[in-house]
């Protein structure tokens, strides 16, 4: 079984510094490192791309390609608001919340640069409970 707890793209702000859970923590500010998208079905497609064996980086060019947009979902270190759940997809082993987020500064090679603010979407796997 391939482990999608395992892939930082995927897991997108979960791996980062601070998770961006969608239970209790809407609202909370966090510093994370992960996958953004521009929209929630971009993300959703990028998770069933990688739910059906696809590697993360493929899966993120795949979805890039499809949208004519190298920069429709990126890898990005981020500090943002976490907002509300706005789907679930179920995957192996677990479940993939969509969630939305609104980015207000970046980490790019010149330092922390503020963004006005922009809404994005990402997701964060939850792990299937054993019976």
């Amino acid at each position: 079984m391939k482990s999608l707890f395992g892939a930082a793209a995927l897991l997108a702000l979960a791996c980062g510094t601070a998770a961006a859970e969608p239970d209790g923590n809407t609202g909370k500010t966090a510093i994370a490192v992960g996958m953004l998208c521009d929209t929630a079905q971009q993300v959703e497609r990028y998770v069933a791309l990688y739910n059906e064996g696809a590697t993360a980086q493929t899966a993120l060019e795949t979805v890039n390609n499809e949208h004519s947009d190298p920069r429709a979902c990126e890898i990005m270190t981020a500090m943002l608001t976490v907002g509300e759940q706005v789907a679930t997809v179920a995957v192996t082993g677990g479940s993939v919340q969509v969630v939305a987020v609104t980015i207000v500064a970046t980490k790019t090679g010149a330092g922390w640069q503020r963004t006005a603010p922009m809404v994005q979407y990402t997701a964060v796997f939850s792990e299937a409970k054993g019976i």
